[in-house]
């Protein structure tokens, strides 16, 4: 017979069930010696069952043929025999809660190897609450909130005036009645100029316009 895994080598017994069975209270004492032994021998099988021939079960559980005698008359009732294999009920019961009871102890095992691995399982765990951490606040120039950085504006604003070549200065050399451009720069930003070439001023702009 086949060893159970070491996970499987505990067996709740009821010993109240037990002690309060009225079948065993009738029993000697080398028969409920078999019985239990019996009882113990189908838990360990790894089939949940014992073999139906009598011959076999007394040489498995090292009864003498006295004491063998004592159990017999219940061997059947307590063992009935199924597709020639016999079994106890209320065992295969406790069988079936320890079999439910290991699958939960791996099952919650094997979620909590998952929670620390970081395999997903289906469930919230890992899942984000925001932005990722290190997430810029604004565009790399340093806008804020990942609004785009304003081009600043060129302070120096070129506007060009018509002027006669009188008084040109180095351009007394141009054709008489040419107009030549001379580049204006601007100064203050306002980008107007007086027709003496001199740049407006915000608060001439004003009183300009009152």
């Amino acid at each position: 017979m086949a060893r159970k895994k070491p996970e499987e080598h505990f067996m709740k017994f009821y010993f109240v069930r037990w002690l309060m069975s009225e079948t065993v209270q009738a029993m000697s004492f080398a028969a409920r010696g078999v019985y239990w032994e019996l009882l113990v021998r189908q838990y360990a099988s790894n089939t949940g069952d014992l073999p139906e021939d009598p011959a076999i079960l007394r040489r498995m559980v090292g009864a003498d043929l006295k004491e063998w005698r004592a159990f017999e008359p219940y061997l059947n009732a307590l063992f009935p025999i199924e597709s020639h294999r016999r079994r106890n009920y209320f065992m295969s019961e406790v069988i079936a809660k320890n079999q439910a009871r290991l699958e939960s102890i791996k099952s919650a095992s094997l979620q909590g190897v998952q929670v620390r691995q970081g395999v997903p399982d289906g469930t919230p765990h890992g899942a984000p609450h925001g932005q990722p951490y290190g997430n810029p606040n604004g565009n790399p120039d340093g806008a804020p909130n990942g609004q785009p950085k304003r081009k600043e504006k060129n302070n120096i604003n070129t506007n060009y005036n018509l002027v006669g070549n009188a008084g040109a200065g180095n351009n007394s050399n141009a054709e008489p009645g040419k107009a030549i451009a001379k580049k204006r720069v601007s100064t203050t930003g306002t980008g107007v100029f007086w027709p003496d070439g001199r740049e407006k001023t915000l608060e001439e702009i004003r009183l300009a316009h009152r």
